[in-house]
């Protein structure tokens, strides 16, 4: 931005739309409607993905699951040995085979999961591993493909957790597997996003919000340059949905996509003028000499976008006539610039 005393730059096509010249040492503030629009670059950050591993060894009879799939309780993941493998998500993991005559709060949590599964009525639910729950048990082996004598063991289920969607499917059809081995492993889960510049430093303030992000040909809404939570969620869904994968970076944890720009989703109204009517205040305030030689504070000075020698200053001041060349003005005059 060259202020007081710099070369008035506007070219002549932007000069007959920004400003006008009715004397010619004055200008008129001209009006600008301006985005600020600016090439970007977006980095998503991702965490560790999780690794679901489990089941009996043996080999891989059937593959149920795909990529992108979404996990819910009791979705079937795949075959080992004709037995079926179901996803399990209760906040208790089963870690030990149970029977009858068991108790805890392991049998409370495998109790609800074959309640959710419809193999057992949800009145009785509780940490007695009684004759009711010795009957779903039987029903869920008889169902699924395993030996049917009444114990329940952690190899039938594999922990998924909460809100999973398959990432990679670590196994194939007709795979020799080990017991415990990992079938699955979880999308890793979208932790943040930051919009910079194409130089990787942080992008200057935008006058107001919200902001418009466009990346190939796809615009999202975003209320800053710093993304976390359901925004940075549906930014990655959406650039997955283009089948974009961007650039990995930082051992895959970051995927950075280029060629975007990022600009206000509702451009703001400005006055536009050259910058050499702008003063520069001994203590670092804004000014500009009216016709009538009355000093005029800019509260708000920055440069128009794409446009080198423009300066945009509050609308209010749009259709003021003030001095092109603010060096010309007398020195008590520019002294009132405070």
């Amino acid at each position: 931005m060259a202020i007081a005393g710099g070369t008035w730059a506007v070219g002549a096509g932007l000069e007959s739309e920004a400003v006008s010249a009715p004397r010619i040492d004055y200008v008129t503030v001209g009006e600008r409607m301006d985005a600020e629009v600016r090439e970007a670059v977006v980095d998503v950050y991702y965490g560790s993905a999780f690794v679901a591993s489990g089941g009996a060894g043996g080999t891989i009879t059937t593959v149920d699951v795909m990529p992108g799939d979404p996990l819910t309780e009791g979705d079937h993941i795949a075959s080992i040995n004709g037995g079926t493998l179901i996803a399990y998500s209760q906040p208790l993991p089963l870690y030990r085979a149970l029977s009858r005559g068991d108790r805890g709060p392991d049998v409370a949590a495998l109790a609800t999961f074959l309640s959710a599964m419809g193999l057992l009525d949800p009145g009785y639910v509780d940490d007695n591993f009684g004759p009711q729950l010795d009957r779903a048990v039987r029903e869920f082996q008889r169902t699924l493909g395993y030996p049917v004598d009444g114990v329940f063991r952690p190899e039938f289920v594999l922990y998924v957790g909460p809100d999973f969607t398959v990432g990679t499917v670590s196994i194939q059809l007709g795979d020799q597997v080990a017991p415990g081995a990992e079938i699955v492993r979880g999308a890793p889960p979208v932790l943040r996003a930051e919009i910079v510049g194409v130089d990787l430093r942080p992008l200057p303030p935008f006058s107001g919000g919200p902001l418009s992000l466009e990346i190939a040909g796809t615009t999202f809404t975003v209320d800053g340059t710093s993304l976390e939570g359901e925004a940075v969620a549906g930014i990655a869904q959406g650039l997955a949905a283009l089948s974009m994968s961007g650039e990995l970076i930082d051992g895959g944890q970051i995927r950075r996509y280029s060629d975007a720009k990022i600009s206000l989703e509702n451009p703001s109204r400005w006055g536009a003028l050259p910058s050499s009517a702008v003063y520069v205040g001994a203590e670092g305030q804004f000014c500009a000499v009216s016709d009538d030689e009355t000093v005029k504070s800019l509260t708000i000075v920055r440069d128009a976008t794409g446009e080198i020698g423009t300066v945009l200053v509050p609308s209010e001041l749009v259709g003021l006539n003030v001095l092109a060349d603010v060096s010309r003005a007398a020195e008590k005059i520019l002294a009132q610039c405070k």
